[in-house]
């Protein structure tokens, strides 16, 4: 017998009758010479805590599977309602802060009220597409990602908007503070306070800005410039709206170039008026 079919026959006796060990290098010592994925090296995400996240919440309050994220950006803020799965995240419904301007919204995408009426927009959007249109509510989490939950955030002015519309996300509060009733002021500080958890230093500031082109935004009227948007968002938002941001800022522009005129024409009167003073000294 040739050499070569020996060492056939032995192999095969071999195979038979041992066992072939392999060392598994599983443990968490070996996973720092490995590569980590792209995101985790961008910082983008922690997977122990969003596989954490989605294990715990859904056995705990008995969610449908559905996740809602919010990321802030530089000139707009966005929301998703995703779908987790094996396979990967499927997104339900996206929602941006800049689809506001078609409900009558004239502000900055980023401002801290537009999260109160994206939250809002989202919600309905998720009913509508469903087509649910009896008193319901969905109990979903909230994944902020490296975002700090800081209290009168505009996460938490998100989350508001979210329950309001039908979306029910848990979260717990300070306990709220006395204000004078007297005070008109004071009255429209109380009522942020209860229903879009606003730090209550920042209201002055905050409405000084805001601005619209239709009315000028004071405490009084403040409540109408509110009521439009929240009956458009609630009423039309199944219908695809034409977007008015350019009209809109076409009319800012309007404005400012007349506000500059006056200014203009008034910084003239005043020096002729000089002009003539010096003469007559």
């Amino acid at each position: 017998m040739s050499i070569k079919i020996m060492s056939s026959i032995f192999n095969n006796i071999i195979t038979r009758f041992m066992t072939i060990y392999r060392i598994l290098k599983n443990a968490s010592y070996f996973s720092r010479f490995c590569t980590k994925k792209r995101r985790n090296r961008e910082k983008r995400t922690n997977y122990k805590k969003k596989f954490k996240l989605n294990d715990s919440y859904i056995n705990k309050f008995k969610n449908m599977g559905f996740k809602c994220v919010i990321r802030k950006y530089n000139y707009s803020l966005s929301s998703f309602l995703i779908y987790p799965s094996i396979i990967g995240d499927f997104v339900v419904i996206f929602s941006n802060s800049k689809e506001l301007f078609k409900y009558g919204y004239t502000n900055s995408a980023t401002h801290s009220f537009s999260s109160y009426f994206l939250g809002l927009l989202c919600a309905r959007k998720f009913f509508m597409k469903f087509n649910i249109y009896e008193k319901t509510y969905i109990l979903t989490y909230l994944d902020i990602g490296f975002q700090k939950a800081s209290f009168g955030s505009k996460i938490f002015i998100f989350i508001k908007g979210m329950n309001q519309g039908g979306i029910q996300i848990p979260f717990t509060l300070l306990k709220k503070k006395p204000f004078k009733n007297n005070c008109s002021l004071e009255k429209l500080k109380l009522f942020f306070y209860e229903n879009c958890f606003i730090l209550i230093q920042s209201i002055g500031q905050i409405l000084i800005k805001l601005e619209s082109h239709t009315m000028p935004i004071n405490s009084k009227n403040i409540y109408k410039y509110f009521f439009k948007i929240y009956y458009n968002i609630i009423n039309y938002c199944h219908i695809k709206l034409a977007d008015k941001s350019h009209t809109d800022k076409n009319i800012w522009n309007l404005q400012k170039k007349n506000y500059l005129e006056k200014k203009i024409s008034y910084l003239s009167k005043i020096q002729l008026l000089v002009d003539e003073i010096q003469d007559s000294n």
